[in-house]
């Protein structure tokens, strides 16, 4: 707790200090002038910590769903540069983890890393059969540094939501745990492996991109092996600056492989920049360090299409029903107030082509959207969006020209078209079927208990008298269209059991009993929403 009253009056930060109540020293020096802005002053004061704070604050910058702009943007630009530890630690390691004597697990082992970070450094070596290498140590003794850092983090969460506003808003134990697992699960190896996995798995069929394959018999949670892949960093390619048509080819490949991680097949590699990307002298793209790698579920997909879809086609109601998807709701949504705020959102976009607009940024400004609406927006998200704002200024090194919008509009056209496919509305009535059949088991149980209830003037029931016989047509009505309700759900339901199915007879195995049932309730519900709406009471 010293070390940290101490950083934050170096930072000029000595008020967060006196709001935790943190014991304060009389006099200190501080080391530099403070940075002018609040955010940049907790990037340094994450720096001065060391090694986890530096990680946490990384991978706080991922949570654009909770942080304005301009402090993802700093936090993004957190230094993770430190001095490698020597070979005879990087051997006593290996040993540990794999449980035999350096010289005959590796035919040939580097000293010196390529490449050296907070977590672990990475070594080239040649197994045995000769196959080519690179191997991540993990830093000795780093597992209970962080244990320590984060008991210490958590109590600073603890007195941050006892004694200050900013602490409660931001529900920062909460916050802290949230962190405390993302670490966990990078100080992992075992996890990255398995990352890099899925997403070889998931690139597969592209033969223009790379992801080495992991070496399970010589990776622990400690140390991770993977196939070494020769090539030049992008980082080295963009500043040797190859001709456009080159530069043009790698950009188009980037972004198509992450846009198609990302909205087709839910996982990528969340943290794209030029220093975790190679070319191979062949001109492939070979993604590489995978300790950050994002995941969206299905219907996260679905909204994320609805929205883009949205913006291309300046769609203000489609882009609503999408944002409201993206997460679960807290409260009611004013539908107008909502569509009013997108509609000067999109005004912005009006008078600019596709190509100028950037989808990292419109994202982050629909998610802060989304919360002021009280949308209670998953971290996911967050993450999503500072991986696209890293994408776009790769792509835009590479070829300013290029737009990951115009990009990402095939890709959503597709995949929208995917969404109503035969194929997915089938496999979605099988799924609905399901479920609806286990409530239909549950159902004579609960309806007995209810009845039970009921006999025993044991369920309460509030009728006010008011205006009933003036209110009687109405409630005819409405008891009209619920029965009418029921048979439409009744038809629904019968016809997703029979597509499910498959029963006969079928036409590209589709059951046409089913197939005339989906339409026969369609028309109906279609008729009892127009009788509703025509009467103006919906």
């Amino acid at each position: 707790m010293q070390q940290i009253t101490e950083v934050l009056l170096r930072h000029g930060m000595g008020y967060v200090a006196a709001q935790l109540g943190l014991p304060l020293p009389r006099r200190i020096q501080p080391a530099a002038p403070p940075p002018e802005t609040a955010a940049a002053r907790v990037r340094a004061v994450l720096e001065d910590l060391g090694p986890t704070f530096i990680k946490l604050g990384q991978i706080l910058s991922t949570r654009a769903d909770i942080l304005p702009a301009e402090w993802v943007e700093e936090l993004s630009r957190l230094q993770d540069q430190v001095a490698p530890f020597p070979m005879d630690q990087v051997r006593a390691q290996i040993e540990a983890e794999l449980g035999a004597p350096l010289e005959t697990l590796f035919r040939w082992f580097d000293p010196e890393p390529i490449a050296a970070a907070s977590v672990g450094q990475v070594h080239r070596a040649e197994l045995m059969d000769g196959m080519q290498v690179v191997v991540k140590v993990q830093r000795p003794g780093l597992v209970d540094e962080v244990e320590g850092d984060l008991a210490v983090l958590t109590e600073i969460a603890r007195l941050a939501e006892g004694r200050t506003a900013w602490g409660k808003v931001y529900s920062f134990t909460e916050l802290v745990d949230h962190l405390a697992r993302e670490m966990r699960a990078q100080l992992d190896y075992t996890v990255e492996g398995r990352h890099a996995e899925h997403v070889r798995e998931v690139l597969a069929d592209d033969p223009d991109v790379i992801v080495p394959a992991v070496y399970w018999t010589y990776t622990t949670p400690r140390v991770l092996t993977m196939e070494y892949i020769e090539g030049e960093k992008l980082s080295d390619v963009i500043a040797r600056c190859p001709p456009l048509e080159e530069r043009r080819r790698l950009a188009l490949l980037l972004a198509r492989a992450m846009t198609r991680q990302a909205l087709r097949d839910g996982v990528y590699h969340a943290d794209p920049h030029p220093g975790n990307l190679l070319v191979t002298l062949d001109g492939r793209l070979v993604f590489t360090d995978f300790g950050l790698v994002g995941f969206l579920d299905e219907p996260l997909r679905d909204a994320l299409i609805g929205l883009v879809m949205g913006i291309i086609e300046r769609d203000v109601t489609g882009m609503s029903l999408a944002l409201q998807d993206l997460g679960v709701l807290t409260r009611p949504v004013p539908q107008r107030a909502l569509q009013r705020d997108l509609q000067r959102l999109l005004q912005q976009y009006y008078e600019i082509p596709l190509s100028q607009i950037s989808i990292g940024q419109t994202l982050q400004q629909m998610l802060s959207l989304a919360i002021k609406y009280g949308v209670q927006v998953p971290p996911e998200l967050g993450q999503l969006s500072r991986t696209l704002i890293t994408l776009e200024g790769v792509v835009r090194q590479l070829d300013p020209d290029l737009s990951l919008m115009e990009i990402a509009e095939p890709v959503a056209v597709e995949l929208r078209r995917e969404r109503f496919s035969m194929e997915r509305i089938s496999r979605e009535l099988r799924r609905n079927a399901i479920i609806t059949a286990r409530l239909l088991d549950q159902l004579p149980t609960r309806l007995q208990v209810l009845l039970q209830r009921l006999e025993e003037g044991r369920l309460p029931v509030i009728i006010e008298q008011g205006d009933l016989d003036r209110n009687l047509p109405q409630i005819g009505r409405l008891v009209n269209r619920l029965a009418a309700a029921l048979v439409i759900s009744s038809t629904l339901l019968t016809a997703g059991v029979l597509l499910g199915l498959g029963a006969a007879p079928t036409w590209k195995e589709v059951s046409l009993p089913g197939l005339v049932g989906l339409l026969l309730g369609s028309l109906g519900g279609a008729w009892l929403m127009w009788s509703i709406l025509r009467s103006g009471r919906l």
